[in-house]
């Protein structure tokens, strides 16, 4: 390596904004420096030269910001818009006026600064004419997570959805912890990951809420995101399958708030977005007596639906909030796996569980086999930690009770991670009837007497 590294970089940099501004001003459609005043506000972005651009666009002009920063060539160049659109009017347009033209990891050759502007411009261009000239909504609906993110302000704490991404409008199980809430189809499968995942099981069991999951055929363009609790009631009712019926399934005239999840399916896979509604009738007294009211009018027994149009009011306030998926679906593979299925139902038992057996459970829990029943009964030792992935915690104790607990906090969404501290041989061989039900049986115990047992029970 040269000793003057500093040196030559810095003449590549500046030599590559030398041509760059070559290349643009000598442009057909010319663009002249920016002035430290204009590049000032784009200097939090470290960009240290700019071009300002006018392009004409159906009879109307458009003048865009050429910024590159610090690290150019080696960075791609940024390109904004100069009187930006109004939020969310635009797809593919960041609210700070940024064009969505790639991401900012985006490899591109340092050696060519001129060809890489070059196909920043005409991207840029086309981009705009887009925008321009077509109606964006379908641009919206793919990337309605991207906008979504902008709408939603919130700062709820983080929401995981383990809820099945199924076109289906329900009820859904909510936990609320300390730091994030977790979502899913039901207590059962709600309990199971939080234990799985490490959090204590009081001695009462967790506590959960219920709250509605509203599927939508296609997702929500920004005009359509809503604002109040009347939003809210009017998308399930006109927009969803099952929406209106999944909302009077719980019973909500008690509670602060509700949660809706927005569920719909997107190229890029199913998509959830959060909505916490607030009770306007929340303050006790006024609650009270709002209930007092109905059930004399009612003789104690209550329409939800009347409760239902009540709570999602135009009075009601919304928190808008972003849900991350944590289901096994979109854990292996994003959607786009069409196995997962298959192996989220697989069962497979693992003999040994040491240096090669453990990367093995490893490596399938990370594939997506949902059943996995592992078999050891050695203890964890100093000189194991050289060779496999537990570490000293893990001395002197059980290797496949360690195991399965790190299996489970590792990947919670798997359902059933099963160690069992018993050696797989002759005298052990009441084990034969529950391997005899896997789909696959592995042997990793470096065993020969283990193996031709294992060949002679013909598994």
């Amino acid at each position: 390596m040269p000793d003057d590294v500093d040196g030559s970089l810095s003449l590549i940099h500046s030599r590559a904004i030398e041509l760059l501004d070559n290349f643009l001003t000598a442009h057909p459609v010319p663009g002249r420096p920016l002035s430290d005043d204009e590049l000032q506000p784009y200097r939090a972005r470290n960009a240290v030269s700019g071009w300002r651009i006018e392009l004409e666009f159906s009879g109307s002009v458009r003048q865009i910001d050429f910024l590159v920063n610090t690290c150019f060539p080696y960075s791609p160049p940024e390109i904004f818009l100069v009187g930006k659109p109004a939020s969310l009017e635009w797809p593919n347009i960041e609210e700070n006026g940024k064009l969505c033209i790639a991401p900012d990891n985006t490899a591109i050759s340092s050696k060519n600064p001129v060809g890489v502007a070059n196909v920043f411009l005409l991207d840029a261009i086309e981009l705009i004419h887009e925008n321009t000239t077509t109606n964006p909504d379908d641009r919206f609906r793919d990337e309605f997570l991207s906008y979504w993110k902008i709408h939603a302000t919130s700062n709820i704490r983080r929401h995981f959805s383990l809820a099945e991404p199924n076109p289906k409008s329900r009820r859904i199980t909510i936990y609320h912890g300390d730091p994030f809430s977790v979502i899913a189809d039901g207590d059962d499968a709600l309990t199971t990951w939080l234990t799985n995942y490490g959090i204590p099981k009081p001695d009462q069991g967790f506590s959960f809420l219920h709250g509605i999951l509203v599927w939508l055929p296609r997702p929500l363009i920004p005009a359509e995101f809503p604002k109040t609790g009347l939003d809210i009631l009017r998308i399930a009712h006109r927009l969803s399958v099952g929406g209106r019926a999944a909302l009077t399934s719980i019973d909500i005239s008690n509670l602060r708030y509700v949660t809706v999840i927005l569920g719909s399916s997107t190229p890029r896979g199913a998509c959830f977005a959060g909505i916490q509604v607030k009770n306007p009738y929340s303050s006790s007294d006024i609650a009270r007596k709002w209930l007092s009211n109905l059930k004399k009018k009612f003789r104690e027994q209550i329409p939800r639906a009347l409760i239902l149009k009540q709570f999602f009011s135009e009075n009601a306030a919304i928190e808008c909030f972003n849900v991350d998926r944590a289901d096994h679906s979109w854990v292996h593979g994003r959607d786009q796996d069409q196995r997962q299925q298959h192996l989220a139902n697989s069962k497979l038992s693992v003999l040994g569980c040491g240096s090669v057996g453990g990367q093995v459970v490893r490596l399938l829990a990370g594939a997506g086999v949902g059943s996995l029943f592992l078999y050891d009964d050695d203890l964890f030792s100093w000189a194991n930690i050289s060779r496999h992935f537990l570490g000293a915690q893990a001395v002197s104790k059980h290797k496949v009770s360690e195991l399965g607990g790190e299996i489970k906090k590792n990947f919670p969404h798997l359902r059933n991670i099963i160690p069992i501290s018993r050696k797989f041989n002759f005298g052990n061989r009441d084990l034969l009837p529950e391997i005899r039900k896997s789909d696959l049986v592995i042997s990793a115990t470096g065993n020969w007497a283990c193996d031709s047992f294992l060949n002679d029970c013909q598994l």
